[in-house]
């Protein structure tokens, strides 16, 4: 899987959200600076979720939770499909 070049900026912060340098009630602020979250980043996320869940399942969360946190921007439908792999990472934690 090719990652997407706006996965970076996602990816970074879910690592502070892994190592505790970002608190969670502060990822809805830090989720709008983050480049606009589309169905095809959030379906890479998703996938680099899943291959983390295997290994580091609340890292694999983080990354949900962050994709989560910025779908909050955009359409119903992406939301409810961020919340969907969020449920399902939390699921391997």
């Amino acid at each position: 899987m090719e990652q997407q070049p706006s996965a970076a900026a996602y990816l970074a912060e879910a690592e502070r959200l892994f190592h505790g340098r970002l608190p969670p009630e502060n990822l809805p602020h830090q989720a709008a600076q983050l480049p606009p979250l589309d169905r095809s980043l959030l379906e890479y996320l998703a996938g680099h979720a899943a291959q983390l869940a295997l290994t580091q399942p609340k890292h694999s969360w983080a990354v949900t939770a962050v994709a989560e946190a910025a779908a909050h921007t955009h359409d119903l439908f992406l939301q409810g499909l961020a919340a969907w792999h969020v449920a399902r990472a939390a699921n391997a934690w």
